[in-house]
């Protein structure tokens, strides 16, 4: 279960990440 809930974060993480991206790029 510890594995999962890390998945989770790392994937949220690159979603943030990505969507900072996109929005820094349209710019």
């Amino acid at each position: 279960m510890l594995i999962l809930s890390h998945l989770a974060k790392v994937y949220k993480h690159n979603l943030i990440s990505d969507y900072r991206d996109t929005k820094l790029s349209q710019l």
